[in-house]
């Protein structure tokens, strides 16, 4: 009886330790939520040198899901569907993300693919980031036509943030 008591205690011990780790790596994971890039960004586009149709600064708002895809639209008036793509961590706040959308010409008439990658960095607080972007224009037979980069700043946009919030500076 003595044996099957110490085999129970050590059982109920073993439980009691795993759910005391598990607590702390739960309790870690929240200590840590701040460097999750998943949900919704407003970022301010620079462009020093940009494609025909873009602006040299516009608004781009991209949603980060929690099962690595990436969405992107931006305000500018360039006929293009939705950015499509993928993002991974690289890093404690340093993130990569990838997306690519058709461009039309008149006629909504299929003109080319731009593909996007971004540098990002989350700030320590986890509700702004910076990023650097490379573009690659490509025609419909996929010949590189043309690459240039860009730089972004971004606030979260998230559930009950007013618009004015989200804006970046």
């Amino acid at each position: 009886m003595n044996s099957e008591m110490r085999t129970s205690a050590l059982r109920f011990a073993c439980v009691v330790g795993l759910v005391a780790m598990a607590s702390g790596v739960m309790a870690n994971d929240d200590a840590n939520n701040n460097v999750a890039i998943e949900g919704t960004w407003l970022s301010k586009v620079t462009t020093a040198n940009p494609p025909p149709g873009v602006p040299p600064v516009f608004l781009s708002m991209a949603t980060f899901t929690g099962t690595g895809q990436a969405m992107e639209w931006n305000n500018t008036t360039q006929d293009r569907s939705v950015g499509l793509g993928d993002w991974a961590r690289t890093g404690h706040r340093t993130f990569v993300r990838t997306f690519t959308y058709f461009v039309f010409g008149p006629g909504h008439v299929f003109a080319s693919f731009t593909q996007v990658t971004s540098m990002i960095e989350l700030a320590a607080d986890g509700e702004t980031y910076t990023a650097t972007n490379e573009f690659r224009i490509y025609s419909p037979s996929g010949v590189l036509l043309i690459t240039g980069q860009t730089t972004a700043v971004a606030n979260r946009c998230g559930l009950g943030d007013a618009v004015p919030s989200c804006i970046p500076a």
